[in-house]
């Protein structure tokens, strides 16, 4: 099956609550034109980066569906 394709076909068997990051997922490709911010990161953001993986590799974090259960989202 080709991409283009396959990309149509993954969409339809999306549930309707993803369809809307789906689409601006695909919406910021489209307009990235292949194109991405070469910036360095800060680093803030690094440090960042750094702890969030340090909580996750401690066990401090929360799957997205136990989060919405919890939320009722």
């Amino acid at each position: 099956m080709a991409a283009r394709d396959e990309i149509h076909h993954l969409g339809d068997k999306l549930p309707a609550e993803d369809l809307h990051a789906a689409q601006r997922y695909l919406e910021f490709l489209h307009d990235s034109n292949g194109e991405y911010d070469e910036e360095p990161l800060s680093t803030d953001a690094l440090a960042a980066i750094t702890e969030s993986r340090a909580e996750v590799a401690r066990g401090d974090s929360i799957w997205l569906e136990d989060l919405k259960q919890k939320y009722k989202l």
